[in-house]
C-alpha cells in the first residue's frame, strides 16, 4: 500500500478555498510532466501517450477552479441572503455546466465582471470537451463501446494549451480571492 509520508500536510475541508489549492495542483502537475517529457515543444512527446494525462490534469485543474468559484460564490451569496446555483459536488464534472453556474453566480455577486473571468476559457473547454464532455475519455485509451479515445488524424497541442490557460489562471485567482475575501470578511 502507499504510504504518505509523516510530513504531508493537507488543506483543511474546513477552509473555504480546499478545492483551490487542489486545482493548482493539479496545473502544477501538468506542467512539470510537459517539461519532463515535451522539453522541444516543436515535436511531439516521447511516448506521445503522455499527452492524456496532461490534458487529463488541465480538465480537472480547470474543474476544479470552477467549483472552487462556484462553491465560493454559493456560500458567500447564502450568507448574504442571496439564492445562488450550488452544485452536488459528486457527478458535476461537466466544464461547460459549470462554467455557466459560475458566470451565473458572479454575475449576481458582481454585475457585468463576469465576463472578464471567462474570457478565454470557453475555447480551451471547448478544446478539452472535444474528448469528452465530462473528462472521462482523458482517462482511458478506449470508450466503452472499444473505439479509440482520439481519432489518429486528432493533434493536440498542449503547449499551447497551457500557454491560453495562464491568463485564466490569473483571472480564476483574482475571482477566488474576491471570493475569499469576501468571506472572510462576512
Amino acid at each position: 500500500s502507499m504510504r504518505i509520508p509523516r510530513n504531508a500536510t493537507f488543506p483543511s475541508l474546513t477552509r473555504p478555498e480546499t478545492f483551490y489549492v487542489y486545482a493548482d495542483a493539479y496545473r502544477l502537475a501538468a506542467e512539470r510532466l510537459i517539461k519532463s517529457f515535451w522539453p522541444d515543444t516543436s515535436i511531439a512527446p516521447t511516448p506521445d501517450h503522455i499527452v492524456m494525462p496532461i490534458l487529463y490534469l488541465i480538465h480537472h485543474y480547470v474543474e476544479l477552479e470552477l467549483k472552487e468559484i462556484v462553491r465560493l460564490s454559493y456560500l458567500v451569496g447564502y450568507i448574504q441572503g442571496q439564492q445562488l446555483e450550488n452544485l452536488p459536488l459528486k457527478g458535476s464534472h461537466s466544464l461547460s455546466q459549470l462554467l455557466k453556474m459560475a458566470e451565473s453566480n458572479l454575475n449576481e455577486l458582481f454585475p457585468g465582471k463576469a465576463p472578464l473571468l471567462c474570457q478565454g476559457l470557453s475555447e480551451i473547454i471547448d478544446d478539452l470537451e472535444e474528448f469528452s464532455s465530462k473528462g472521462e475519455a482523458l482517462r482511458y485509451p478506449e470508450k466503452m463501446s472499444g473505439d479509440p479515445t482520439i481519432s489518429e488524424s486528432y493533434v493536440a497541442d498542449v503547449p499551447a494549451v497551457m500557454e491560453a490557460l495562464e491568463p485564466v489562471r490569473k483571472r480564476f485567482d483574482g475571482a477566488i480571492g474576491c471570493l475569499i475575501d469576501m468571506w472572510d470578511n462576512l
